[in-house]
């Protein structure tokens, strides 16, 4: 939110790395279908290089990989 992330930006941009919500699709694959409709803790999808062209977690619907969330129990607040 400050400007202070070091890398390669394409623009317009979304913030944020890390978040939490809930799984509304997949794009394919055992553990990806497994976590559709389960609530999750997530980071932004692993770019190489330093890159952040992939859209932030600040966004309302995002995309990252299946292996980088983490099921959250129900009694856990996304907060």
């Amino acid at each position: 939110m400050q400007g202070d992330y070091k890398g390669h930006y394409e623009f317009p941009l979304v913030p944020g790395g890390e978040g939490a919500g809930t799984v509304v699709a997949n794009g394919g694959g055992f553990y990806g279908w497994t976590l559709v409709g389960k609530r999750v803790a997530f980071t932004r999808a692993s770019e190489g290089g330093g890159k952040f062209t992939i859209g932030g977690t600040y966004a309302e619907y995002m995309v990252t990989s299946a292996f980088q969330c983490v099921t959250l129990d129900e009694s856990i607040s996304f907060d």
